[in-house]
């Protein structure tokens, strides 16, 4: 009896599982189902010198792929592989199955889902249960209850525990209350996880098994749009989150204090609790934009609502953004401080300050220029409680500088364009266990001029590349260039093209030979739905302080693409109606 009520239960999810997220009201537009696919067929080729060959000489394969598309949105793919190294087929496994229908300002969600109550409590955690989202006029109201994390059904020994495998069935619900709209709003959410008993079936050593834990967490969401052109936001809430809810209970001392607390969370003395906190400032008028973001989370501050939480930091964020001259010029750029250690307990803190900044000048269509700094500092020392004749402190800063300058040109249907990019990198790294790495820097500039002609079937492409990686003593440089070019025939049939990269090496001011690659392919359409491609390439490395080496690799398929089903024959009736 209770096989046959999960077959129905699975055909039901799957029926309905086609309008997951949709609209009631928008599935008369939509295609109730449409089918596309492909073949492929092909062998490639392998060969090198020099070295222990890493590919087999020569290899085959066949592939297909099949989907079916039912309402524009749920998704049914079919796939199978056959080679020289066995046959794959994959098919749609149904272990995550949910829907959320939607009709004007009511949604419901069944089966596995996600849902966002607040970054604090519920925050996209997939669950296997229901919910409930109401948006009624000013009015907000959602719900959810479900398993929030699958335990352990067999145990095998204990590695299963080693790997930090669930072995409690988490179940939880979240309740949330607010008025307001999208832009502006007042939420309440509050939140319940707890791991429930193993079952009987499941045996279990107590010694090997970690405490069954609970958590509450309360939130409050605050959202207001001031104007066009401001908006300020804050966000926190209180977690009591306890590991081990067979601890011993907390007694306040007031049977009425401890009959409160006991209806809404059970404390013991595994109990941690904390504090997060978010709020900022957001503004945006014509073309000028600012915002500051402050967000503080307690070393004591966890979840069960999310997969992963960072705690114990504070975080400072500050941007601006603006336009100059009709805004052709345009700069944007932020600021933050991060540090650890919030309340002077761990060994060691750190503080990281990022800053970025960007340039961008385009006083017409023809010209343009990007100029781009960042940086990345990070200092860790050890804690004023701790002081140690051994201790060290570390640091390192790290700046990244780019700049692109472009032109283009567009005379008698010819189409060209002429680009220079750079990019400098340099790291100051002041510890003192690792001095040959304490400088590090690079650079990296290329100059690429590229030309479509009028007849749009013939493109060129040039370009001078340099670089050159110091890493203490040691400086690698390469200089060379890159051609090739791609032509269409037969209209647009047949299209071949072809590339060339050639770079001279230098290791600390010495000659190190040359690095080498050439690439082809050519595509022939044979029509819509069949093609036939061949791709090769070569790779050539000379060096006077390591050994010589080539490589050769090529590639001969067939394609073909299955006509679309479902949604041709929908717009042919709609095209009679018409007539």
């Amino acid at each position: 009896m209770n096989t046959l009520k999960f077959r129905w239960t699975l055909c039901l999810l799957f029926v309905f599982g086609m309008l997951s997220a949709q609209d009631i009201e928008q599935l008369k537009s939509s295609d109730p189902i449409l089918v596309n696919g492909g073949l492929s067929i092909g062998s490639q080729f392998y060969e090198s010198t020099g070295f222990d060959p890493r590919a087999n000489p020569f290899m085959w394969n066949a592939s297909g792929r099949m989907e079916f598309v039912f309402f524009d949105e749920f998704r049914m793919p079919f796939s199978f592989t056959i080679g020289r190294h066995g046959s794959d087929l994959r098919y749609p496994v149904f272990n995550q199955i949910g829907i959320s229908p939607k009709y004007k300002w009511l949604s419901l969600h069944a089966g596995h889902r996600n849902m966002i109550f607040s970054r604090y409590t519920l925050n996209n955690h997939t669950f296997l249960g229901g919910g409930i989202e109401l948006t009624p006029g000013k009015l907000r109201i959602a719900a959810m209850y479900g398993r929030l994390q699958r335990g352990l059904r067999e145990f095998q020994n204990e590695i299963d525990l080693f790997f930090d495998r669930p072995v409690y069935d988490r179940m939880g619900y979240a309740v949330k209350v607010g008025l307001g709209s999208e832009k502006s709003h007042f939420d309440i959410i509050y939140f319940q996880a707890e791991d429930q008993a193993l079952s009987s079936e499941l045996v279990v050593a107590d010694s090997l098994l970690p405490s069954r834990a609970n958590n509450a967490v309360l939130g409050v969401n605050w959202k207001q749009q001031l104007g066009k052109s401001v908006k300020i936001y804050a966000e926190a809430a209180v977690s009591a989150y306890n590991r081990n809810s067979l601890a011993d209970t907390i007694d306040f001392g007031d049977e009425r204090a401890n009959r409160i607390v006991n209806k809404v969370f059970t404390p013991t003395y595994s109990t941690e609790a904390g504090l997060a906190g978010r709020a900022g400032i957001m503004v945006n008028k014509r073309g000028f934009s600012s915002g500051f973001d402050y967000e503080r989370i307690d070393p004591g501050f966890e979840t069960m609502g999310a997969y992963f939480f960072g705690s114990d930091w504070e975080n400072y964020t500050a941007n601006l953004g603006f336009g100059l001259f009709k805004n052709k010029m345009r700069f944007n750029g932020s600021y933050g401080l991060q540090r650890n250690n919030l309340y002077e307990l761990r060994a060691e803190t750190s503080n990281r300050r990022i800053g970025s900044g960007n340039i961008s000048v385009q006083p017409n269509a023809k010209w343009g220029m990007d100029l781009n700094y960042s940086n990345y500092n990070q200092d860790h020392r050890p804690s004023s409680l701790v002081v140690l004749n051994d201790t060290l402190r570390i640091s390192s800063t790290t700046h990244n500088y780019g700049g692109v300058l472009r032109r283009t040109f567009n005379k008698n249907g010819h189409y060209s364009s002429l680009m220079l990019n750079t990019n400098y990198q340099e790291t100051d790294n002041q510890n003192p266990l690792s001095p040959v790495y304490q400088n590090v820097s690079a650079f990296f500039a290329s100059l690429a001029f590229n030309h479509q002609f009028a007849n749009r079937s013939s493109q060129l492409q040039l370009s001078l590349n340099t670089n050159w990686i110091e890493v203490g003593d040691i400086l690698n440089q390469g200089m060379g260039f890159t051609l090739g070019g791609r032509q269409q025939f037969a209209e647009k049939k047949w299209n071949l093209s072809l590339s060339n990269t050639l770079l001279l090496n230098q290791v600390s001011g010495q000659r190190d030979g040359f690095t080498n690659s050439a690439r082809f392919s050519a595509r022939w359409m044979l029509n819509k739905r069949n093609a036939v491609q061949l791709s090769m390439f070569w790779l050539r490395r000379v060096s006077e302080s390591s050994q010589d080496f080539a490589e050769y690799r090529g590639q001969v398929s067939y394609n073909h693409t299955l006509p679309a089903l479902g949604k041709k024959k929908k717009e042919k009736s709609k095209a009679k109606a018409q007539n």
